[in-house]
């Protein structure tokens, strides 16, 4: 779901299949509602196993899908442009990499993770533009690891700085944890909190102020190197807020919940999702959308559903797409 600033709501929705959720799906439908109607007014046409919309504070729209190849997977990007009358794609983008994440921008500046010849690093591409205007390097992660960096949640910050949480289903991931790109092309690494199945960051954003608020949790499951799903009691449930930065942790907000999708308004009040796919008896969480006053370390639940992004509706509307956990 998108929303820009002159209201208009963005609603992508899955047809059931019977292959189930995740890269399996069927064709998604993505349609534009004026502020206030029941009833879209433009369809636009994305491709198969389409999973995430973002939109613009224009209106411009990204709908990422995923392709898997021999070599690796394929992240497709159709962008249509402000005011497009639905149909297909004013542009698409592609990339090749590791996990489904991506990054459009307030301004329509959209991030786009990519592993090439051996590298990550982040393709900037202007607003309409099929073409990069820059590359943002990944220079922490040692070669012998680039293949496995896995971009998991992005945002970018009112000056330009962009936050990654790096966590895969696969456990141990020695690489998880928050990655910090400022415009001068520095790169700060930033632990998040651990438990005994390690660290688990998912959403981030950050506030008017540049604090940083990351979601932690181990999702209750993990892969071994067989390929098998494993779950596990999940002992992580917190949102761990940063100083600008990075520099220090300044408090933890805890409860009941495994945090997903995190949203912050400029004043510092938390929004965050929170579901899990355990199975039963592990499941302990309660699921719905959680809200925190600024300073505060606890949350109350304002919403019964929760899901794997969010959008908030204060002027700076971002969602957040992640990595397409295992049904």
């Amino acid at each position: 779901m998108g929303l820009d600033d002159a209201g208009n709501l963005y609603n992508l929705y899955s047809v059931p299949s019977p292959a189930g959720c995740g890269l399996n799906r069927t064709d998604a439908v993505l349609q534009r509602y004026a502020p206030g109607s029941t009833k879209p007014n433009a369809t636009y046409q994305t491709a198969l196993n389409t999973d995430d919309v973002q939109t613009s504070g224009a209106g411009e729209v990204a709908a990422f899908s995923a392709t898997l190849t021999p070599t690796g997977d394929t992240l497709n990007v159709g962008v249509w442009h402000p005011g497009a009358a639905g149909g297909p794609p004013s542009y698409s983008l592609t990339a090749a990499q590791s996990c489904y994440a991506f990054d459009l921008h307030h301004d329509g500046t959209i991030y786009l993770p990519q592993y090439v010849n051996g590298t990550s690093s982040y393709a900037v591409y202007p607003p309409g533009r099929a073409t990069p205007a820059r590359t943002i390097p990944e220079t922490i992660v040692p070669p012998s690891q680039q293949a496995n960096f896995c971009a998991n949640y992005m945002t970018v910050g009112r000056d330009g700085t962009l936050y990654v949480t790096e966590y895969t289903d696969f456990q141990p991931d020695p690489l998880a944890g928050l990655y910090i790109y400022s415009p001068d092309g520095k790169e700060r690494f930033v632990a998040t909190t651990s438990d005994s199945n390690g660290p688990g960051p998912e959403g981030v954003d950050v506030d008017a102020a540049g604090n940083i608020y990351v979601a932690n949790n181990n999702n209750a499951v993990t892969i071994n190197s067989s390929g098998d799903l494993v779950y596990q009691s999940d002992s992580l449930h917190d949102v761990e807020v940063f100083a600008p930065g990075g520099r220090s942790v300044l408090r933890h907000i805890t409860g009941d919940f495994d945090p997903i999708a995190v949203g912050v308004t400029p004043d510092g009040t938390v929004f965050f999702t929170s579901f899990s796919i355990a199975k039963a008896p592990i499941v302990s969480v309660v699921y719905g959308t959680f809200a925190a006053t600024p300073g505060s370390m606890a949350a109350i639940r304002v919403a019964e559903s929760g899901g794997n992004s969010i959008v908030l509706y204060d002027g700076r509307q971002e969602t957040a797409a992640s990595i397409d956990r295992i049904p």
